[in-house]
């Protein structure tokens, strides 16, 4: 399973359609396509993870990988219930600068998440990138309860199941993010 994440507006819907062009074998979905209430949360966002990892099960059983853009971070999909049955998985931080993150959350008509909690959310991200232990109690705190933390308690980056990358899309065309996720996604075996 591949999970490209990382906040609002770092560019992870807007390369989907690339994606989905350029690595067709791949199953390529946006964690929001299910539906997004009017009061999602954390707890929502780890329980529709919890749903996106079963879909990727139903696939690896077919001998195919699936690809996911989310917010949510690697060490939530690390603590998915279904998680261990997975045969692996590989996450991408998409991140961008918090000047241009701002403008492009405007231009797309989201100014509500033009604000400093999603800078806030994105400046974790960064965080977490290189350090899983990172600030936990951010995706712990009113998470879902059948989340499985003990999977990722004590988890360093230098562990294997670690496959965090970062891309920075500042400046960058989606084609050009596309064809960067694509290569990535080129140096695991499908």
């Amino acid at each position: 399973m591949f999970l490209i994440s990382g906040a609002p507006g770092a560019g992870k819907s807007s390369c989907l359609r690339h994606l989905r062009q350029a690595l067709p074998k791949i199953s390529w979905h946006d964690h929001d396509e299910v539906g997004v209430p009017p009061d999602a949360d954390t707890r929502w966002r780890q329980r529709t993870l919890e749903h996106w990892v079963a879909q990727a099960l139903k696939r690896q059983e077919r001998g195919r990988s699936m690809g996911l853009v989310s917010t949510a971070p690697f060490a939530e999909l690390l603590a998915t219930p279904s998680f261990s049955r997975l045969q692996g998985a590989r996450g991408m931080l998409l991140d961008v600068s918090d000047h241009e993150r701002v403008r492009r959350l405007r231009g797309r008509g989201s100014p509500e998440l033009a604000c400093q909690d999603t800078l806030c959310w994105a400046a974790w991200h960064r965080m977490h990138a290189i350090d899983p232990q990172w600030e936990q109690r951010v995706i712990r705190a009113d998470g879902w309860p059948f989340m499985r933390w003990e999977q990722i308690e004590g988890l360093q980056r230098s562990d294997a199941r670690w496959d965090v990358s970062s891309l920075d899309t500042t400046g960058q065309p989606f084609p050009w993010v596309a064809v960067q996720l694509s290569a990535w996604v080129g140096g695991a075996s499908l």
